[in-house]
């Protein structure tokens, strides 16, 4: 199917036309094609934000998974499914093989897929801050398995006096991890 999206009579039509989202589609999927995944899906991601085609969406979920990022893939193909779901006549018709295709995938991450679930030793302080790669974990996520991308993450623990610890850690493959926060040494 990528050879076919592929076809250079679409890539010439594109840049002829000069819509951008469907220029940066094409260049995206060649991008992909070729093995080059960081360059494709930033350029996946603003053809489907500029077009918002569900085969943009679709192939910035293929990209991803093949980039590794598999939990932003599966959530990726769950957003595809839900849109395909919505269409109607043609537009769905033509989406069929994809569908079916982000379906299978989707099965098959949510196997593979990393979860990390975070807790808080008892002894906490109140307002104790807990982010992961920058993003601060809310309090209601604590002890609920989050889905994540393979590769190592960041922890960073704070307490309301400033004392931080920081904890590094590896998620692979099918990895079902429940790690206590490290409180800060006073």
């Amino acid at each position: 199917p990528l050879g076919a999206a592929l076809g250079t009579t679409s890539v010439a039509r594109a840049q002829k036309s000069g819509d951008i989202g469907e220029k940066m589609f094409y260049e995206g999927l060649t991008k992909m094609k070729a093995g080059k995944y960081d360059e494709a899906c930033p350029l996946l991601d603003e053809a489907f934000r500029s077009d918002n085609r569900p085969a943009s969406l679709f192939y910035f979920a293929e990209c991803e998974k093949g980039a590794g990022r598999t939990a932003s893939a599966l959530g990726l193909y769950r957003d595809y499914v839900g849109l395909v779901a919505g269409l109607k006549g043609l537009i769905k018709t033509r989406e069929k093989n994809r569908d079916d295709d982000a379906k299978a995938a989707i099965k098959v991450l949510e196997e593979d897929v990393p979860q990390l679930t975070l807790t808080l030793p008892k002894d906490a302080p109140k307002g104790t801050v807990v982010t992961r790669d920058g993003v601060q974990v809310q309090e209601e996520v604590f002890g609920t398995a989050v889905q994540m991308d393979p590769g190592i993450h960041t922890i960073l623990v704070e307490t309301p006096k400033g004392d931080k610890r920081e904890q590094k850690l590896k998620l692979d493959k099918s990895d079902r991890k429940k790690i206590e926060v490290q409180l800060p040494k006073a």
